[in-house]
């Protein structure tokens, strides 16, 4: 076999021609790849493309990790390389159906995949991807972040812990069409320091929240990933275009307390509207705007972070649930205000620059669109409660029980218009969630954003129990 004589001339010659050719209609080569009913795993690549941001400022820290140059780079550089060696380190057999390479992380990588696939360890950059069919990218979002400082009294004083929250969805994405996400999962996160670690103030340095963060950010993109190979090794790439079922989680919202029909139901629900700065007053119905699966109504009081990490944490956590259960699940939509009409759906750029392949991090339109879900689902927190009683041992000791109160319905919809619904996802299905805390009898109350925590970790367990149903 006679080998190439131009020698490749480093990454950036055979990226520009991956992004020439992925960029183009391709003419015959895709014609031909398409004629074919099979799906060949050793001309399809798998490439990482790393966490990616969007030109806006929801996210912060995630946002602070990955930018270049940056006050916190260099935790980027590390979250970049706990994600990559954690995807390394995951099983081959889950991405068997989709690719015969390991993933690509480095011009190196894709300089193997074609020695594996054609034999010649040098190669006409040119040329090299018409012997590739297919070529995917795995892109990490982040959708959501919020910290709090729980204080609590004990015996040796008012002692403080930080929590953080955040989202991550992972999703496979065509290079070689319109960039559609063929796969994508999701997971949310609480992180909390053990009970063992305590502060004496209220106060954190950017420098030791970024550190909070980065534990966290590695926790949710590890679990979201996992999620999205499970997913993989069922889901089948030849027929990938043709079982278009993907579910989306387009919102949250809050019981109206007005519609329960029992005395204890409608304080639950009230204590939600009073913990979170829920208040459905304040959505302009007047202005027209009717609400419906894809922009469901938002009634969060302007401003208020627990509001909106409410609303972030249940879109989150119900991704994580329905991923959790091998749903194929969209990254959630995002909104550039929270008046959440379809107008001012979010068109940002998304921007890759922990990609290992410089050439990719170039800006590229991505629409996290609900129209591009058959199949829209919406959580309710239907209400919270709190019970109080003594420790078994009486040794001066309150025991608290935190409970939170779920419903989770989804509807296939319009592919044009979210308005029009043809039927149910599933049946309506209901979770309980329960959080126990130990204290001190004499402690004082806590404050809204103590006792906002502890609401958050039991509504944490009872999306872990919708998961189990999900499942069975």
């Amino acid at each position: 076999m006679r080998k190439s004589k131009q020698k490749f001339d480093g990454m950036a010659g055979m990226v520009t021609a991956f992004l020439l050719f992925v960029g183009l209609s391709l003419g015959s080569v895709v014609s031909q790849a398409s004629a074919d009913d099979g799906f060949d795993a050793d001309r399809s690549l798998i490439i990482y493309g790393g966490f990616g941001y969007f030109d806006e400022a929801r996210l912060k820290w995630l946002n602070s990790f990955v930018k270049r140059n940056e006050a916190f780079s260099d935790i980027g550089r590390e979250l970049q390389s706990s994600v990559q060696q954690n995807v390394r380190s995951l099983p081959r057999r889950h991405l068997e159906r989709w690719t015969s390479h390991p993933v690509i992380f480095s011009s190196s990588d894709l300089s193997s995949a074609y020695e594996s696939l054609t034999g010649y360890e040098e190669f006409d950059s040119e040329i090299m991807f018409r012997e590739f069919d297919h070529a995917y990218m795995l892109v990490l979002t982040g959708n959501f972040e919020h910290d709090a400082m729980f204080r609590g009294e004990t015996s040796d004083g008012v002692q403080y812990r930080p929590y953080n929250m955040v989202g991550v969805s992972v999703s496979l994405i065509d290079l070689m069409g319109q960039h559609e996400i063929v796969l994508s999962a999701s997971d949310a996160v609480i992180v909390q320091d053990s009970g063992d670690f305590v502060l004496s103030s209220p106060h954190l340095s950017d420098a030791e929240w970024a550190t909070r963060y980065l534990a966290a950010y590695k926790k949710a993109a590890d679990g979201a990933m996992f999620n999205l190979f499970r997913l993989a090794e069922r889901a089948n790439p030849k027929q990938i275009s043709d079982s278009w079922e993907t579910y989306m989680v387009t919102g949250a919202m809050v019981m109206d307390p007005d519609r329960a029909d029992q005395a204890d139901t409608k304080l639950n629900a009230q204590r939600v509207e009073a913990a979170f700065d829920w208040n459905r007053d304040l959505y302009p119905m007047t202005s027209g705007r009717t609400p419906n699966a894809c922009a469901p109504a938002s009634y969060c009081k302007p401003g208020s972070a627990a509001c909106n990490a409410m609303v972030g944490f249940m879109v989150g956590a119900t991704s994580r649930a329905l991923s959790q259960a091998g749903y194929k699940v969209m990254p959630p939509p995002v909104w550039q205000e929270s008046s959440r009409t379809a107008d001012q759906l979010a068109r940002y750029n998304l921007r890759l620059p922990m990609s290992g392949l410089p050439e990719l991090a170039r800006s590229t339109p991505f629409t996290f669109d609900p129209n591009r879900a058959s199949y829209k689902v919406l959580p309710s927190l239907q209400g919270i409660g709190l019970t109080t009683g003594t420790t078994k041992q009486d040794m001066g000791l309150a025991a608290d029980a935190y409970t939170a109160f779920l419903a989770v319905s989804g509807w296939e919809t319009d592919s044009e218009d979210c308005s029009q619904i043809y039927g149910p996802a599933f049946e309506t299905l209901q979770a309980e969630g329960l959080h126990s805390e130990v204290r001190p009898e004499t402690e004082t109350e806590l404050d809204q954003s103590s006792r906002q925590i502890l609401y958050f970790i039991a509504i944490n367990e009872a999306f872990e129990a919708l998961a189990r149903k999900l499942r069975k």
